[in-house]
């Protein structure tokens, strides 16, 4: 049974699209590679009924991944990267993982990201105290917007 529910996680993530229990992700992709670029930050959708977080995430294409997000610290006119535990996905409506927001992002990438291929991410999510994971297949997009 574990191994039909992972084979369709996989096979509904192909279409960067995943769903585990109630919680909905979709839209998910990558940010295109440029030569040398080691890091790349990864979007997404989350849709769920519930309280979520995603508590951590791995990805064969990475050393490591981390989750972050942006912040405008108090007094100054930058805004910065900082390296959060989790993130808290609000129940009842649409949540985005964008740039200038939260986004998780593939540290030590082993081989640059092209548009068009698909960047396997494992999620870690907690709900309700139980922790599970989802696999998602993110959509590789073009380095330069439009293209």
């Amino acid at each position: 049974m574990r191994a039909r529910t992972l084979l369709l996680i996989a096979a509904l993530g192909i279409h960067g699209l995943a769903q585990a229990a109630d919680l909905r992700i979709s839209e998910a992709w990558v940010r295109g590679t440029v030569t040398g670029q080691k890091n790349s930050p990864a979007y997404m959708v989350f849709e769920t009924p519930r309280a979520t977080a995603i508590v951590g995430a791995s990805s064969p294409r990475a050393d490591k991944v981390e989750l972050h997000e942006m912040q405008m610290p108090e007094g100054r006119d930058l805004m910065t990267m900082k390296r959060v535990e989790r993130i808290e996905i609000p129940p009842g409506k649409p949540y985005k993982l964008i740039p200038l927001g939260s986004y998780i992002m593939l540290v030590g990438l082993k081989k640059g990201v092209d548009a068009g291929e698909r960047i396997p991410i494992t999620l870690q999510i907690e709900q309700d105290g139980k922790r599970s994971e989802v696999v998602v297949q993110a959509e590789g997009r073009s380095f330069y917007p439009g293209k």
